[in-house]
């Protein structure tokens, strides 16, 4: 499967990327927090769920010139959009590392 990542304002191409073993597009987080008390229990407080509290992790197949491209977008611009097969998204990109199995992005996406 494939992304495609780019920003709003990057003049270059956008990045077509191949996706990985390992890409986590699905996982959510609900805003929820827990506080000790004193006691020794806790209090649970769930602010409910957002589209915006999604992190995506790519796993991905990058070249070199790839790799400096998102580099570049991600000095020059903080609003990307990600395409792919579990939908379209806004966000930023937290963090690129290399890893064993490939290129790992972090998306953040902003609920849009």
């Amino acid at each position: 499967m494939m992304a495609v990542i780019c920003s709003q304002t990057y003049l270059g191409e956008p990045l077509r990327l191949k996706l990985l073993d390992g890409t986590r597009l699905n996982d959510q987080a609900a805003r929820v927090s827990r506080i000790a008390t004193l006691d020794g229990g806790a209090v649970i407080t769930h602010h409910g769920l957002s589209r915006a509290d999604r992190t995506m992790k790519l796993i991905v197949r990058m070249s070199d010139a790839d790799y400096d491209a998102l580099v570049d977008m991600m000095a020059a611009d903080t609003a990307f959009t990600l395409s792919c097969h579990a939908g379209f998204f806004s966000g930023a990109v937290e963090s690129v590392a290399r890893k064993e199995s490939g290129w790992q992005i972090l998306f953040l996406c902003d609920g849009n």
